[in-house]
């Protein structure tokens, strides 16, 4: 081999390990970055805000999260001793929901239905606010809640804190992959090659992608249609008729998937809920309006954890609040 091939190789290796490493450099700047994670999804590995608190370390990796004071029945709890004082003008209002209501990644301080009752003493109207939000519920689980809460209490209010899973088939509740909530879900693995090297995660993101609309997206959709769709409107008919039997009202509230807020996928999802509130005469809201003006992000409780985080849940409350007053709901 002659010297001048030998210098064009030289050269061509070289100008190609630059050209890998600019693209390494500028991907890791402008592309999505990528996070560590270990399935379980209460623990984080950053703390971007500076929210959460240490919870252990793993081979020399402080874990983050919170401490959650849960019911036996698995409802998330005070961890301060709450000092009862219901009188005869104390309003009942019971949660259902699941994760979101629950506050999964979330102080307890700054659950959405506890700054709503804050918000509704602020006003003069004293509310006693039981949250029967339990993680993983769906629609079935939700209803037998408010059949055993029913039962022992009696509640001016239900608010129900509806997610768009909530109509998923048993079959369809665990979306492999990235469910566009929560990235430690059993059937999402931690790549570490793709911490380390920019174009394999930037390679990656656009594969998962491609995915997303044709797996996770069209899952969700796929719920609200054909007989899941109408079985499920039939049930929550029949939960509002239950509420209503015993002088009670519905309101449900809506969260959007903190998912492209700005060119959100499941617009039509929330106009059937709107359409259907409207008919059955149930008090309705949709939050996804108020996010619109947020990055996604901005509203995760941590880049592996699409849950809504305490600005999301104090906007929440604050709307809630908002129509409650202005509809009366309470007097």
């Amino acid at each position: 081999m002659s010297n001048s091939i030998k210098k064009k190789l030289i050269l061509l290796g070289l100008s190609s390990i630059i050209s890998i490493i600019c693209a390494e450099i500028l991907l890791h700047i402008y592309s999505t970055p990528y996070y560590m994670f270990n399935n379980n999804s209460t623990e984080y590995f950053t703390n971007p805000r500076n929210y959460h608190i240490p919870i252990k370390t793993i081979n020399n990796s402080i874990i983050y999260g919170l401490n959650y004071n849960n019911s036996p029945e698995g409802y998330r709890i005070s961890p301060k001793k709450n000092i009862s004082s219901k009188n005869s003008t104390t309003k009942a209002i019971l949660g259902l929901g699941d994760s979101f209501m629950y506050g999964q990644g979330v102080k307890y301080k700054d659950i959405y239905l506890e700054i709503l009752k804050q918000l509704l003493q602020d006003n003069n109207i004293d509310a006693d606010i039981k949250n029967c939000a339990k993680r993983g519920d769906n629609l079935n689980d939700i209803v037998k809640t408010y059949d055993i809460e029913s039962s022992k209490n009696s509640f001016n209010l239900v608010i129900y804190g509806f997610t768009l899973n909530d109509f998923m088939a048993d079959d369809q509740d665990q979306i492999h992959g990235n469910n566009l909530i929560d990235f430690n879900n059993g059937g999402y693995k931690y790549w570490k090659i793709r911490k380390y090297s920019s174009i394999i995660n930037a390679f990656l993101n656009f594969q998962e992608e491609q995915q997303l609309t044709k797996n996770t997206i069209s899952t969700y959709i796929n719920s609200f249609e054909g007989e899941n769709e109408k079985k499920n409107f039939e049930k929550l008919k029949s939960l509002n008729k239950k509420i209503e039997a015993k002088n009670s009202r519905l309101m449900i509230v809506l969260f959007p998937l903190l998912y492209k807020l700005d060119n959100y996928p499941f617009q039509t999802i929330h106009s059937k809920l709107k359409q259907f509130c409207e008919k059955e005469n149930i008090a309705f809201i949709d939050l996804s309006p108020l996010y619109r003006s947020y990055k996604d992000r901005q509203l995760w409780v941590n880049p592996t954890d699409h849950h809504p985080n305490e600005i999301a849940h104090q906007i929440a409350a604050k709307k809630i609040n908002y129509f409650l007053l202005k509809n009366k709901l309470l007097n």
